[in-house]
């Protein structure tokens, strides 16, 4: 939808905005169920063979949170630039 946008001369839209919304309740949808899925593999993990080291496991949920996080802030920050500039482009079209 963005790069749809942008190729037609209308990445400053609200549908731009919609995308953006939308992909950063994606993220953040991953975040919360990553979190969960990696809490079940390690109890079910823990309980399968008590003595197993689930310190990786721990380690690449957290950098996969780590990163969506970071993916979720970038798309926060992109969306209200892009409502910024709207605004800035609506403010302009009247200007004579």
């Amino acid at each position: 939808m963005i790069s749809l946008g942008c190729s037609r001369h209308h990445a400053f839209s609200l549908q731009s905005i919609k995308a953006l919304q939308i992909i950063k309740r994606s993220t953040l949808v991953f975040n919360i169920l990553l979190i969960l899925g990696v809490t079940a593999v390690i109890f079910f993990a823990k309980q399968v063979n008590p003595s197993e080291d689930v310190t990786p496991l721990i380690t690449l949920g957290g950098l996969a949170l780590f990163a969506a996080s970071i993916i979720a802030i970038f798309l926060a920050v992109l969306e209200k630039l892009l409502k910024e500039a709207i605004e800035l482009q609506k403010d302009q079209e009247l200007t004579i």
